[in-house]
Parts: C-alpha cells; sequence; structure tokens
C-alpha cells in the first residue's frame, strides 16, 4: 500500500515537470510561431499535457482514496495495537494461569501416581481378601451344616433330658412309693370290694410277666402282686402251700391272699384268679382244695409269708 503511495507521488512529480515543460513550449511557441512543425508538436504535446492532466487529476482522486485508506488503516492498527495490547495482557494472564495450573497438574499427577500404587495394593488387598472371604465361606457353610447337625442333635437331646428327667421324676416318684411299701408300715389301708378288687387286677400287668424258672416263678408274682396292692393302700399277702395231687404228684405254690369287705380271698398272680372257700375260711394244712387252674389239691402244710 505504501509502495503505491510513492508511486503516486512520483507521477505528480512527473506532471508538475511536464507542465513546466509545456509553459517552455508555449514560449517557444510564441517566439516561433510561424515555425508549423513546433506548432504541431506543441498541439502534440498539448494534447499531452491534456492526458498528463487527466492522469494527476486522476492521480489526486486515486490519493485521496489512499489517504483515506491510510488514515482508515491507521485507525485500524491503533486498534488493533490496543486490542494487541489487551491480548497480550490476557494472554500474560492465562500465561500465569497455565503456570499454576501446570504446577497443580504436577501435584494432581503426584497424587494420582500415589493414588494408582495405592489401588494396586488396594486391588491385590481386595483379591486376598476375596480369597480369604471365600474360604471362610466355605467354613462358614461347613460350620452351618454342623451347626445344624448339632442343634438337631442338642434338640434330641434336649428332649431326651426332658423325658429322661420326666422318666428320673416318675422313678423318683416310684422310688418313694416302692420305699414305703418296702420299708414303712401301711398307714392309708383301706379294704376293697371283691368286684373292686378284680377290676384292678384286669388293670394291673403283674400277669403278663412271662414265667422264667428259676428267674421268675410264682413266689415273684406274688411278691410283686402284694408289693403293687400295698401302693393301692391294700393290706395283700403272699401265701405259700405244699401238698400233692390225687395221684400224689408233688404240688408247691405260692399265691396271695387279702380280706375284702366280704371276707378273705386268694388271688392267682399269674392268671388274676380271684376264689374264695365257703364261708370265706382259710385254708389250713390237713385237707383237700379247688384250686383254679390246678383242681383238687391236698394241703400238707400252710406258710404265710406276708401277713395279710
Amino acid at each position: 500500500m505504501f509502495r503505491g503511495y510513492g508511486m503516486a507521488c512520483k507521477r505528480i512529480l512527473t506532471a508538475a515537470a511536464a507542465i513546466t515543460f509545456l509553459a517552455l513550449l508555449m514560449l517557444l511557441y510564441n517566439a516561433s510561431a510561424e515555425n508549423a512543425g513546433l506548432k504541431r508538436e506543441v498541439q502534440e504535446c498539448m494534447m499531452r499535457w491534456r492526458n498528463l492532466h487527466d492522469d494527476y487529476i486522476a492521480l489526486e482522486d486515486a490519493y485521496a482514496q489512499i489517504r483515506l485508506q491510510l488514515e482508515n488503516l491507521t485507525q485500524t492498527h491503533a486498534e488493533i495495537q490496543f486490542q494487541l495490547a489487551n491480548l497480550t495482557q490476557a494472554y500474560d494472564g492465562l500465561r500465569r494461569k497455565h503456570v499454576l495450573l501446570m504446577e497443580d497438574y504436577a501435584g494432581l499427577n503426584s497424587s494420582y501416581r500415589k493414588l494408582m500404587v495405592e489401588y494396586e495394593d488396594s486391588l491385590k488387598a481386595y483379591s486376598s481378601l476375596k480369597t480369604e472371604y471365600a474360604a471362610l465361606m466355605q467354613n462358614y457353610s461347613l460350620l452351618k451344616s454342623e451347626h445344624a447337625k448339632l442343634s438337631e442333635a442338642y434338640f434330641e437331646l434336649e428332649n431326651r433330658f426332658e423325658r429322661l428327667q420326666a422318666t428320673l421324676e416318675n422313678f423318683s416318684s416310684s422310688y418313694t412309693m416302692l420305699r414305703s411299701v418296702l420299708y414303712e408300715p401301711l398307714t392309708n389301708k383301706t379294704v376293697p370290694m371283691i368286684e373292686e378288687l378284680k377290676e384292678w387286677l384286669a388293670e394291673d400287668d403283674v400277669d403278663k410277666i412271662k414265667y422264667r424258672y428259676p428267674e421268675f416263678v410264682c413266689g415273684d408274682y406274688a411278691v410283686m402282686l402284694a408289693f403293687r396292692a400295698k401302693l393301692k393302700g391294700w393290706d395283700m399277702g403272699v401265701v405259700v402251700v405244699l401238698g400233692y395231687y390225687p395221684d400224689r404228684r408233688e404240688f408247691n405254690h405260692a399265691f396271695n391272699a387279702i380280706k375284702c369287705r366280704e371276707g378273705l380271698v386268694y388271688v392267682e398272680p399269674q392268671k388274676d384268679s380271684v376264689w374264695w372257700n365257703p364261708g370265706y375260711g382259710e385254708i389250713k394244712s390237713g385237707g383237700w382244695y379247688t384250686f383254679p387252674d390246678f383242681g383238687r389239691i391236698y394241703i400238707d402244710k400252710v406258710i404265710v409269708v406276708v401277713l395279710y
């Protein structure tokens, strides 16, 4: 743009020189009017001068435009300089911020690396804990299964304990009663009716015990039934007789005797049979008597083992 401005000034100087030259030519023309050839040259010079003058006017217009453009450019340049100063100031601020951000980034990067190391350590610890957790879960499952078995066994033992405790209480109660039967006199004595005696015998299970010689024989039946009768408050005795059948076969037997309200009756403990003699009399030595399940028996001797 400045190069164009110099060329315009050069053209203006050239036009001024041409005008001066034309003025000289006019002087020569006045001096030599009669010289036709010179006149033509002068006319040509005038024509050239007009052309140059038109060029000069055009150049002036161009110069004015260029000057206006120069002023605009100068103003634009000032604005750009102002913007450049602002941008430079903003750039300096941003650069300082960049430095601070880089420092923060360096700190954050260092922290990030430390965190990554800690993260890797945490992953290793997590993997180890996961393995331990799996082992613990397996142990927990085994322990849970074992606990279930132990709980089941515990409840079973608890039930058995309760049953045993109940049995012990029953045994204690039975022991107390048996002790009173064996070692204490009858204090709550009652006398039953014969029908009451039969009903009790039907419920009692001494007759259900299997006969085993010599472990459990007639005397054992009689003694056990007498003990159980005493638990009811009945005074039942045990009688042993020695004798023989009509064919002289030996007969030795033990059974029970009890005084009911009707009178003295006898009980066969192995069969729960109840019988009595005429007038509810006692069995005595030296006579024939009829026994249930045995028939006629001669009694040679009578032994009262337990009184009635």
